[in-house]
């Protein structure tokens, strides 16, 4: 079965579970106690959440690129009494680097360090669907957004010199090539509640899959130093299976 329909499963299941908490019996209407109603008047409308990401590159991608890794983060709003909520989510991926020690012009024996860097920024827009209350809180998420591709390298202009080697904090950086391309996908997690109900904090486990757009990238080790103005870069898809641990806090 392919992850669209599990998903739509799941969303059918978790609403199913909500309908079921919602109306305990058929035709039998049970008012809510004045302890849920004070903590369902008490609950904020915002999540939000920080944790570190994994990326496993899928297919094409995962010819030329290998693990990822990274920080993300996350806010939504609840979209009034029902399990939805709309937000948005921002990912930093990091994919390699290499450094070089590179002599300054006209001075052949003194190097200063110069430094590539290779990286992806997930920003998405997201809709959930997740269990209002309990201490264990599944949920389904749709996201659309886009995936922007960036090398850049940094070169450390010359302060002080030791033997043959000059180390700066100033530094100047460029970026040898960079793209921007859509991305859209979805996924599943469970939040598990810290400490006394009503569970404000929360450990936040999730898996989604992303199928991003062709893109023109480089990876680390592609760029000729002996012509860096012409990296060897490569076309492909930039679909990822995507891993996540973090901590959630708010509704």
């Amino acid at each position: 079965m392919t992850p669209l329909p599990l998903l739509a499963a799941f969303v059918s299941l978790l609403l199913a579970t909500e309908t079921a908490v919602a109306q305990p019996g058929a035709g039998q209407a049970t008012p809510p106690s004045s302890t849920a109603a004070n903590q369902a008047a008490q609950r904020p409308l915002f999540q939000g959440g920080l944790g570190g990401m994994l990326g496993i590159p899928i297919g094409d991608f995962a010819d030329n690129v290998n693990l990822t890794g990274g920080l993300s983060g996350h806010f939504d709003f609840a979209l009034g009494p029902s399990p939805f909520s709309a937000g948005a989510e921002a990912t930093y991926l990091w994919y390699g680097s290499e450094t070089r020690d590179v002599p300054l012009s006209g001075i052949p024996d003194l190097t200063v360090p110069v430094e590539t860097s290779n990286g992806i920024f997930l920003l998405h827009g997201r809709v959930r669907a997740q269990k209002r209350e309990g201490r264990v809180r599944p949920y389904v998420d749709g996201l659309v957004g886009f995936n922007y591709l960036i090398t850049t390298t940094s070169v450390h202009a010359d302060t002080s010199c030791s033997g043959s080697r000059c180390d700066s904090d100033d530094t100047d950086s460029m970026t040898n090539l960079d793209d921007l391309v859509l991305s859209a996908g979805g996924g599943g997690g469970v939040q598990i509640g810290f400490g006394q109900v009503p569970h404000r904090v929360r450990l936040d486990l999730s898996v989604r899959y992303l199928y991003g757009g062709e893109a023109r990238y480089l990876a680390e080790g592609w760029i000729p130093w002996q012509s860096p103005i012409n990296p060897l870069a490569r076309r492909s898809r930039t679909d990822m299976l995507l891993v996540y641990v973090g901590v959630a806090f708010g509704r």
